[in-house]
């Protein structure tokens, strides 16, 4: 779903996306309501948020991440360069709304979306599943993320796995686990940046374990609350496996 109110621009989000194979559905913000998109379910939305609006494409965002049956659909702002106030772009960036500027490519611009769709296709496949046993690996280390997942899968667990912490907003945004296994270096975004946005998102927030070779070094009293743990690296298996056990266990019994 396209929302545009400059018919020229809404006939060239048709083209390009119609052309590579989505079907699309547009509309102005004089006309579009959450009503239209419940009616129509779209897998994404794809927001013009740079010409003036008189406020709406931010009122609009808004009613969309705060209603049920459309919080979970991904946006896609579409922006001029420096067009969105410092505030905007930090409530986009902590809600994980992907930005695009204007002007833009055909090819970068269609993968950024087939990259969300896939991202949200997984995510709601895993969380079909019983979520009950669903646990996510933050790791970037990929011989260690298929070590650790390649253990817990044989436990029994649903294992989900993200290089860095941007990648695990981007999940846990959707998804509620009842674990997160989170290492602290990693790039794009670090375990303590990611453990900052997280305690800004709205909760419930699932039990974290966090997994560091300098576990000890860390201040307890620093952490949030959900931080029930630490594992320390190199992992010991025996420790892991009844770990992840007592702690997914007391989360279940408490939920």
């Amino acid at each position: 779903m396209v929302i545009e109110n400059d018919k020229h621009v809404q006939n060239l989000f048709m083209s390009i996306l119609t052309h590579a194979g989505w079907q699309v559905f547009s509309e102005g913000y004089a006309t579009i309501n959450l009503a239209v998109v419940q009616q129509f379910n779209p897998d994404l939305i794809i927001l013009a948020f740079d010409t003036p609006h008189n406020g709406v494409d931010w009122a609009f965002l808004q009613q969309l991440k705060m209603d049920d049956s459309t919080a979970a659909i991904p946006v896609l702002v579409c922006a001029a360069p420096n067009s969105l106030p410092s505030h905007i772009a930090g409530y986009l960036a902590g809600r994980n709304i992907r930005i695009i500027h204007k002007p833009f490519a055909a090819a970068p611009f269609i993968q950024i979306i087939q990259e969300i769709l896939t991202t949200a296709s997984l995510v709601y496949e895993t969380a079909a599943h019983n979520s009950a046993l669903l646990v996510l690996v933050v790791e970037d280390n990929v011989d260690l993320c298929e070590m650790v997942t390649l253990v817990l899968k044989l436990e029994g667990y649903l294992v989900m796995t993200a290089a860095n912490g941007k990648l695990a907003l981007e999940t846990v945004a959707v998804v509620q686990h009842r674990l997160i296994l989170l290492d602290l270096n990693m790039p794009v975004m670090n375990g303590f940046e990611f453990l900052a946005a997280y305690t800004r998102q709205p909760g419930p927030h699932c039990p974290v374990i966090i997994c560091s070779a300098t576990s000890d070094n860390i201040n307890p009293a620093a952490l949030p609350p959900f931080v029930v743990g630490t594992l320390p690296k190199p992992y010991h298996i025996g420790y892991l496996r009844t770990l992840v056990k007592e702690t997914i266990q007391l989360a279940w019994s408490l939920s």
